[in-house]
């Protein structure tokens, strides 16, 4: 496998572990609050954007702990893939929250594909679930590491961990 390949099979295996946390975390929230196991694909449409929201969050965490190492997963993931490639972290936060973003949209093509099971309370499906929906879409993935990186050099230790990287804005 060639170093590109490597790259994209990295961050989509950290965007389809993500995704598949996200849901299944939404999942069983939602099976507790009295939604019916049949009625919960319809309900994470409705919320989709609480689950940007989460994402947000979530990649700031990331953020925070590429530079306070609060949380070693985050650390060995981009890690791995900066090591790849050479981009740097601000640049691979970036193409990863992308990356998210549009698999959370392509929810309603596969949200009716998810099963949860009831008995073990946990997804039916795998992150590899995920990874065959992100395979299907390779093409803009590639496009977003195909730069000339300009962080890749940055030094991360200057970070503010008390600013966000990602925001949200709500427009009427």
């Amino acid at each position: 496998m060639d170093k590109k390949e490597t790259f994209l099979n990295l961050v989509d295996d950290f965007v389809s572990e993500t995704m598949y946390g996200n849901i299944s975390g939404m999942w069983k929230h939602l099976l507790s609050q009295g939604i019916s196991n049949e009625d919960v694909p319809k309900t994470l449409l409705i919320l989709e954007n609480f689950m940007i929201t989460f994402l947000v969050k979530y990649m700031n965490r990331a953020y925070v702990s590429l530079i306070t190492h609060e949380d070693m997963y985050y650390v060995k993931k981009f890690r791995e893939m900066k090591n790849v490639l050479g981009h740097g972290y601000r640049c691979l936060l970036n193409i990863v929250f992308v990356r998210l973003i549009n698999l959370l949209k392509m929810l309603p093509s596969y949200v009716e594909k998810i099963e949860f099971d009831l008995v073990r309370f946990q997804l039916k499906n795998t992150k590899e679930f995920f990874m065959n929906i992100l395979s299907k879409n390779k093409k803009d993935l590639a496009k977003s590491f195909s730069h000339q990186c300009q962080s890749k050099n940055e030094d991360i230790s200057k970070w503010d961990p008390n600013k966000k990287m990602f925001h949200i804005s709500y427009h009427k």
